[in-house]
């Protein structure tokens, strides 16, 4: 009678640390997942910059540089590495030209060494990226529909387009939706940094 007791008591101690050990992994897999593992924090930065890009750019070196990413990161960098080498490509095209070609042409330099920079830039973008969305959502910024018909026009005018529909067809909505966040995000670290 004690042997079975003692038989149930140990596959139960058992079975719970199954489930705890489970449920770490499952844990360290999603904390792994995420592209922003731990912000910095934005709400103390101290930049000072003569002009709006200048700010933006110490802003978002600040923001890199004092928070850590997970392997979410590798996907986005992706992404922008690819969607980069993808026009350049079509402007290799374009002149009849093959990437190396058209590189060593207008860019004065190798594939070899222009795919590295490009890797360099969509590691970057992908980083600035992630540190604004992670200020969005800890800052609960929402995007509302009038907001995005607010801000349209000027994304319209920075792309160079004067038609909305046809903006509107050749680049996703969600993606210039995010953009927008990831705008708003930038405006309420500066203003954090005003109040200074």
């Amino acid at each position: 009678m004690k042997t079975r007791k003692k038989k149930i008591i140990l596959g139960a101690v058992g079975l719970l640390l199954l489930a705890g050990a489970l449920a770490l992994a499952v844990w360290l897999d999603w904390r792994n997942d995420r592209v922003v593992l731990e912000l910095a924090d934005y709400r103390r930065l101290t930049c000072e910059a003569a002009n709006p890009e200048e700010l933006t750019e110490q802003i978002l070196e600040a923001l890199v540089e004092n928070s850590r990413f997970g392997g979410g990161l590798d996907e986005r960098t992706e992404e922008n590495y690819r969607e980069t080498m993808d026009y350049f490509t079509q402007e290799a095209e374009y002149f009849s030209l093959s990437l190396s070609e058209y590189l060593e042409r207008f860019y004065d330099t190798t594939e070899a060494e222009f795919r590295e920079s490009v890797r360099e830039s969509a590691e970057q973008a992908a980083k600035e990226e992630a540190v604004l969305e992670a200020v969005a959502d800890e800052e609960g910024i929402a995007l509302t529909d009038e907001e995005f018909e607010a801000m349209l026009p000027d994304y319209m005018e920075s792309y160079g387009y004067t038609d909305e529909a046809k903006f509107l067809r050749e680049h996703d909505e969600n993606e210039l939706r995010e953009a927008m966040r990831r705008e708003r995000a930038l405006d309420r670290i500066i203003e954090y940094l005003k109040q200074k």
